[in-house]
């Protein structure tokens, strides 16, 4: 602007105090031209004979688009149905425009954006919030993580780098993520994803998530035996994460040593949780002589071979095993020396036996019921 013009400024802005009718040019910043005006149409004698209003609707609609007359579509009841309308009568921003003059169409413009890939089209979005959601859907579908720089609002802009971080399997584009917690979310999820690369997490900032991301790397069946060794403080939930996955060799290396509670538990969860134990090398790396008889029931109870439970020497363990195959062979009860783990299994799975002496260990009313069956089966 000229000297001239802004003193003229000057002036008109005390004359307009002054409530003196003045107008001066230049004065503000010429606004762009908008869009061009919905031209008038006739309304239509087919549609208005049109009995209910959802018909009369329908019929504005179909012919608007037909004949590319959005003029037509101003007869439709609502805002929503007459942008919605504008919009279907063409197939560009033209029509987007148009139906903005009537409501805002965030739809319409990101519907072009994601149809052509150009991210023009978003600028056309008033609210900042869709036009940020506009940007951010066209990165991920595109995979081009520079829009997300033009995402206006910084949880929005975050959001994007996070997102087209994961689709590309690139934890580095998570660095361009501004909020601390934001950015290590983003490195956890792009290295845990399959494909991920585990750089991902020697690059986040928080100590402990860094160990859980290390912890659901060793959880995946395609860990690294040497994945634990990155963890600080957390390497016990890490061996225990591989021994689901990988052996029991894993939870040797958990606790202070065979006794330790971490230890036990370890084997524990990995007897109950790992695929591997039908193998019959399942329990070999198991030292520990009672977790090995331990390690035989899980076997037991994955097999259902009541072979394994006779070369279990612990009683109380022996017993557990039996009653884990006795689904499968009833006559295993008869081999539990706890009289109540007897009659417990007993009663729950006499009726598949065909053996009497299965009856004895029942209290009288099942008792006789066991024996009056089995002398039909005879």
């Amino acid at each position: 602007m000229t000297a001239r013009a802004s003193a003229g400024c000057s002036v008109a802005k005390w004359l307009w105090l002054a409530w003196l009718p003045v107008s001066f040019v230049g004065c503000a910043k010429a606004k762009p031209p908008g869009p061009a005006p919905i031209p008038s149409a006739a309304a239509l004698p087919a549609c208005e004979q049109e009995r209910s209003p959802f018909a009369r609707d329908a019929c504005y609609a179909r012919e608007a688009k037909n004949n590319a007359q959005p003029g037509l579509c101003l007869y439709l009841q609502t805002p929503d149905k007459q942008t919605a309308c504008v919009a279907a009568t063409g197939d560009g921003l033209a029509a987007c425009q148009q139906a903005s003059t009537i409501a805002p169409v965030p739809d319409c413009f990101r519907d072009v954006a994601f149809r052509t890939h150009d991210a023009k089209a978003c600028d056309f979005i008033k609210s900042s919030y869709e036009r940020g959601v506009c940007f951010a859907n066209l990165a991920s579908m595109a995979q081009s993580p520079a829009l997300c720089r033009s995402v206006p609002r910084p949880q929005q802009q975050d959001e994007c780098w996070s997102n087209v971080a994961l689709s590309r399997n690139d934890p580095k584009l998570c660095d361009s993520v501004k909020n601390a917690y934001r950015r290590d979310n983003c490195r956890l999820q792009a290295a845990k994803r399959d494909g991920g690369q585990a750089d991902g997490c020697a690059r986040i900032e928080n100590l402990a998530l860094r160990d859980d991301c290390w912890v659901q790397l060793a959880d995946k069946e395609n860990a690294a035996a040497d994945v634990c060794e990155h963890v600080t403080a957390r390497k016990n939930g890490c061996y225990l994460a591989l021994a689901r996955r990988q052996g029991l060799a894993f939870c040797e290396r958990v606790g202070a040593g065979p006794e330790s509670v971490a230890r036990r538990l370890c084997y524990e969860e990995a007897f109950s949780t790992n695929r591997l134990r039908e193998s019959a090398d399942f329990c070999a790396p198991v030292t520990d002589l009672v977790q090995k008889q331990r390690c035989t029931l899980a076997r037991a109870d994955a097999t259902r071979d009541v072979a394994l439970c006779e070369g279990i020497a612990l009683p109380e363990i022996a017993d557990d095993c039996f009653a884990a195959v006795a689904s499968k062979t009833p006559e295993a009860c008869l081999r539990i020396n706890d009289p109540g783990r007897l009659r417990q299994c007993a009663s729950m799975h006499w009726t598949g036996s065909h053996d009497p002496r299965i009856c004895a260990p029942l209290l009288p009313k099942a008792r006789q019921e066991c024996n009056e069956r089995m002398a039909k089966r005879r």
